[in-house]
C-alpha cells in the first residue's frame, strides 16, 4: 500500500489497542531498518566482534547449558526493557538516540 495516510491510521488504531506508542514504534522501526544486517552499526542482531565472551555467554558455558540463561534474559527483555520503551523511548542505546 502506497497510502500513507492509510498505513498511519491502521498503525495508530492497532498500536492503541496495544497500548503502545505508534510514533515511537514507527521511528524506532525506521532506524532498526536504516543499518540492519551492518555489522558493526546495527541495532539489533549484531554478530560478536572480538575475542572477549560476553557475561551470558560466560554463565552459560559455567553452567553448561543456555535455557537458564534465555529465561532470565527474556524476563530481563520483558519486565524492564518493554516498560522502558514504552515510557522513556528507550532505544538500541544512546547512539540511537531517544524515540519518543
Amino acid at each position: 500500500c502506497n497510502e500513507k495516510w492509510l498505513q498511519t491510521t491502521v498503525g495508530y488504531i492497532f498500536h492503541s489497542v496495544m497500548l503502545a506508542p505508534y510514533y515511537s514504534w514507527q521511528r524506532s522501526h525506521a532506524v532498526h531498518h536504516a543499518k540492519t544486517n551492518h555489522l558493526t552499526e546495527g541495532e539489533t542482531h549484531v554478530p560478536k566482534v572480538g575475542t572477549k565472551p560476553r557475561a551470558w555467554e560466560r554463565i552459560s558455558k559455567a553452567i553448561g547449558f543456555r535455557t537458564p540463561v534465555a529465561i532470565v534474559r527474556m524476563i530481563v527483555r520483558l519486565g524492564l526493557g518493554w516498560p522502558a520503551y514504552l515510557l522513556f523511548g528507550a532505544s538500541g542505546g544512546p547512539a540511537y538516540g531517544k524515540t519518543s
